[in-house]
């Protein structure tokens, strides 16, 4: 399994945990990293992940991001014209804003079999796009795997 999380996924851990959503999101992301690593399975990263998390402000978000990605990106997709021609097919065909389309872009190009991302709209706009992987919340996959491995 090929598991790609956007950036709403890492930052989750940062939001308010008093906010039930938040904190079984937050369990669940946890969770299939865990899962992940304990697997043959791996986990994407990219060059525009690597660049939105650059841009937190906050250093010790930040450091604590980009440690985690150090420690569990098995394989980094690097942007390309491919991925910048994929990115323009998304936004056009669909509401995703560039940012996001760069992540399903690089997501699609590094073989994900999943997209996990706490971004209710963008999960709903994927609904209408024509990828080549499944796009999720994180609690929502990890009630399917667990789901899965009952049976």
């Amino acid at each position: 399994m090929r598991i790609y999380l956007d950036n709403c996924c890492y930052n989750r851990p940062f939001d308010d945990q008093s906010q039930p959503r938040i904190r079984e999101e937050t369990d669940a992301i946890s969770a299939i990293i865990t899962r992940t690593l304990a697997s043959d399975d791996i986990i994407l990263g990219s060059d525009i992940l690597l660049f939105e998390v650059r841009k937190i402000k906050a250093k010790d978000k930040h450091r604590a991001i980009s440690d985690v990605l150090d420690k569990i990106v098995g394989e980094n997709i690097s942007v390309n014209e491919e991925i910048l021609f994929r990115t323009a097919a998304i936004m056009t065909s669909s509401k995703v804003h560039q940012m996001d389309a760069t992540h399903l872009a690089c997501a699609e190009f590094g073989n994900a079999d999943i997209f996990l991302t706490t971004d209710d709209k963008l999960i709903k706009a994927c609904k209408n796009l024509d990828l080549k992987f499944s796009v999720s919340n994180p609690a929502t996959y990890l009630k399917e795997v667990i789901e899965h491995d009952r049976n």
